[in-house]
């Protein structure tokens, strides 16, 4: 999840201070239930791996165990799914 971000499609968003508030919670509460993270696996936009290396840092997850894979990105469906949900897209 990459949470609060100002654009969706645009792939320099940062993430606001509402997201970053966000994923620390997030962290606190995966380190209260015990959760161990070995790997995080992130898309190549900035949001998402500033995503990620909250959560690294929040859970001691080391730099080398955080992997951005470009085949993570958005994908375009073309115009006959711009602009609908995923929920009419597979009803067509």
């Amino acid at each position: 999840k990459h949470s609060v971000q100002l654009d969706p499609n645009d792939v320099s968003d940062v993430l606001t201070a509402e997201g970053v508030a966000e994923v620390q919670k997030a962290a606190e509460q995966l380190k209260a239930e015990g959760k161990k993270i070995d790997l995080v696996i992130t898309s190549p936009y900035v949001r998402t791996k500033e995503t990620a290396k909250i959560l690294a840092e929040e859970l001691g997850i080391a730099e080398a165990d955080v992997v951005v894979d470009e085949r993570l990105g958005e994908f375009n469906p073309g115009c006959e799914f711009a602009g609908k949900n995923w929920s009419d897209v597979v009803k067509a």
